[in-house]
């Protein structure tokens, strides 16, 4: 079972660092840019945790900022969650029990017509993608079907952290790396799982896809960021 405890790769953890970094900045930045009874309302909210974990101060400083933003002039209305999504792929919510949670920043990319039609083969053919909203591979994985298209696959989130987490079912699934898709089992072949994000046209082959996909025609296809999954800490 995941424990919240988790690797990447050495220069994911030193990216998300340096992301970190720059967040904190740009909170203070908007501190210095408010008046100074919300600015004061901010420090100490930021106080009463001090004794918080780094994911916990995270939370508590987008409280803060709420709280800021609520009472800020308009010219400086802007929450950062923008930022938060941007550098860190992810941002922290509230759901119905009033628990944090965190979502996966929207899928920004557009499909194109081929990666369209790929997504409704696999959505038919009962294909699952299981994966982290914390996993930079999952998020690439995300964007290389593009927004419309990815709108259209079953996709399972496995950290008890995310936003309709459900990582029960992803450990009866032998789930231990992200991206993870588990192809269903035809005449011709057993139910599979390929761990790791996966260029579309490998995913057209291994579903059996009778129609073609040329990555030649993917444009604005996302950079590679090293090895293709994010792994639990057993």
């Amino acid at each position: 079972m995941e424990r919240g405890k988790i690797y990447v790769s050495h220069s994911s953890i030193m990216t998300l660092m340096f992301s970190v970094q720059r967040v904190i900045l740009s909170w203070f930045v908007l501190l210095l840019t408010v008046p100074t009874s919300t600015t004061t309302l901010a420090w100490n909210i930021n106080n009463q945790n001090k004794q918080s974990t780094r994911k916990q101060w995270l939370a508590n400083t987008v409280a803060a900022a709420i709280s800021v933003v609520a009472t800020a002039p308009a010219a400086f209305a802007a929450p950062p969650f923008a930022i938060i999504a941007e550098e860190l792929g992810y941002f922290p919510v509230q759901n119905d029990q009033g628990r944090t949670v965190y979502v996966a920043k929207r899928v920004s990319r557009e499909s194109s017509d081929q990666a369209i039609q790929l997504a409704k083969y696999l959505n038919q053919q009962g294909v699952a993608v299981y994966e982290t909203y914390w996993c930079p591979h999952s998020a690439r994985q995300r964007e290389l079907f593009g927004k419309e298209a990815w709108a259209l696959l079953k996709h399972v989130e496995c950290s008890p952290q995310g936003y309709q987490g459900q990582p029960m079912v992803c450990q009866k699934e032998g789930i231990d790396g992200y991206p993870t898709w588990k192809l269903k089992a035809n005449s011709k072949k057993k139910s599979e799982l390929l761990s790791g994000e996966r260029p579309l046209s490998m995913l057209a082959e291994a579903s059996g896809y009778s129609g073609t996909f040329d990555e030649a025609l993917e444009q604005n296809v996302p950079p590679m960021i090293g090895s293709g999954s994010c792994q639990l800490r057993k």
